[in-house]
C-alpha cells in the first residue's frame, strides 16, 4: 500500500464511519482505489491503519521532532521551511523537512494580498452589511461604484505561504502587500450594472479641489445620461479625499444620494474585481510599457473589454458579499 500521511489515514477511517463510497474517497484525496481498500482491510482487521512490521524504511525523525516542525510553520505561515528546520532543530535533511510539511494539512500556496484591518473597521463593515444585506436586488442596480486605482510599469511578485486548503483568505495567511514600480499611471472610473462608466487619466495629484473638478465635469455629465437626473446612488469610499468638506458640500448641493460606505472595504466595491480583471489582462504575457503614454493606451485597451454582462454578475453579487462580511465577523473576504 502507498504510504499515507495521518492526516489521510484519518480521513479515510472517519470517511469509512459515514458510509462514503471507496470510489469517493479515492477521488477526495487523490489516491488510487486499491489504497482505498487496502486501509479499509486493516482497519477491519487492527482496528486502524498500520504499517506492516519492517515494512519500509524507517524515518529518520521522531513523531515530536516532526510536529515541532510542523508547529512552527503553522505558528508562522510566512516562514519557509530553511528557516523552520534551523529554528527547530530539525535533524533530518531540507528535503525531509519539506516532505514531513507535506505530509500535514499544510500547502505552499500564493498569498492573497488583503488589507490590514482594524476591530474598529470590522465592526463598522458589520454594521454597514447588516443594514443593506436584506435591502432589495433592485437597490443595487442603481449604484454608481468609483475608485482610482494606481497602474504600475510592472506588476508586483506574489509571496508565498504555508497553509491548510480552504484558507486563502483567512487574514493570517494574507500578503499584506506594498506597491512598487518605475512610473505609474492614476485613474478614476465607475461602474454600474448597466456596463462601464467611464475611466479617465488623472494627471494632477489627487486632492479635494481635483476630486471635486472631476466629479462635476466627468462624474455627473457621464451618470446622467445613464441613469437621469440623480436618479442614482454614488459610492466612493472614506479616504480623506472624499471626505473632504469642499467635496461633501459640492454633493450635497447637487442633490447626490451618496451610499454610506465603511471604511477599508475593497471587498464589497464591484470595481476593484474591475480593476483586477484589467490589470491581469495588461500584465499578461509579460508586458512591460516603456513609457506612461503606453501604459495608458493599454489601460484603455482593458477598459474596453469590461461587459455589461460581467458588471451585472458583479453586481449581483452584492448581496453574498455583505453576508460574507457578517459571516466573517468583519474580517476581509474572498472577493
Amino acid at each position: 500500500m502507498p504510504s499515507l500521511n495521518e492526516v489521510q489515514k484519518q480521513t479515510i477511517a472517519q470517511r469509512l464511519r459515514d458510509g462514503v463510497s471507496i470510489r469517493t474517497i479515492a477521488t477526495e484525496l487523490h489516491i488510487s482505489k486499491n489504497t482505498v481498500l487496502l486501509a479499509k482491510k486493516k482497519i477491519n482487521e487492527y482496528g486502524r491503519i498500520i504499517r506492516r512490521a519492517g515494512s519500509g524504511r524507517p524515518k529518520k525523525t521522531t513523531a515530536d521532532e516532526n510536529i515541532q516542525l510542523a508547529n512552527f510553520i503553522r505558528e508562522y505561515p510566512f516562514e519557509t521551511v530553511v528557516n523552520a528546520r534551523q529554528q527547530t532543530n530539525f535533524p533530518a535533511s531540507l528535503k525531509t523537512a519539506r516532505k514531513r510539511v507535506h505530509e500535514t494539512e499544510l500547502r505552499n500556496r500564493a498569498a492573497a494580498n488583503k488589507i490590514f484591518l482594524t476591530e474598529q473597521n470590522k465592526a463598522n463593515r458589520v454594521l454597514f452589511a447588516q443594514e443593506f444585506v436584506n435591502e432589495p436586488a433592485d437597490m443595487w442596480n442603481n449604484v454608481i461604484f468609483s475608485d482610482e486605482k494606481t497602474f504600475k510599469s510592472c506588476s508586483n511578485g506574489r509571496r508565498r505561504v504555508y497553509r491548510p486548503p480552504g484558507t486563502r483568505y483567512d487574514e493570517r495567511y494574507c500578503n499584506k502587500y506594498k506597491q512598487s514600480g518605475r512610473f505609474s499611471v492614476n485613474v478614476w472610473g465607475w461602474v454600474s450594472s448597466r456596463g462601464r462608466g467611464i475611466c479617465a487619466i488623472v494627471e494632477e495629484r489627487l486632492n479635494a479641489n481635483v476630486y471635486r473638478r472631476l466629479l462635476e465635469e466627468l462624474m455627473l455629465p457621464s451618470v446622467i445620461p445613464v441613469f437621469g437626473e440623480r436618479n442614482f446612488i454614488f459610492q466612493q469610499d472614506n479616504c480623506p479625499v472624499h471626505n473632504a468638506r469642499l467635496v461633501s458640500r459640492y454633493l450635497e448641493a447637487q442633490g447626490v444620494n451618496v451610499l454610506p460606505w465603511p471604511s477599508r472595504s475593497p471587498d464589497l466595491n464591484v470595481i476593484e474585481n474591475v480593476w483586477g480583471e484589467m490589470q491581469k489582462y495588461i500584465y499578461q504575457n509579460d508586458f512591460r510599457p516603456r513609457n506612461p503614454l503606453e501604459l495608458q493606451e493599454k489601460i484603455v485597451e482593458a477598459w474596453e473589454t469590461v461587459t455589461p454582462g460581467y458588471m451585472r454578475q458583479l453586481v449581483a453579487s452584492m448581496p453574498r458579499r455583505l453576508q460574507n462580511v457578517i459571516d466573517a465577523n468583519g474580517a476581509m473576504t474572498k472577493y
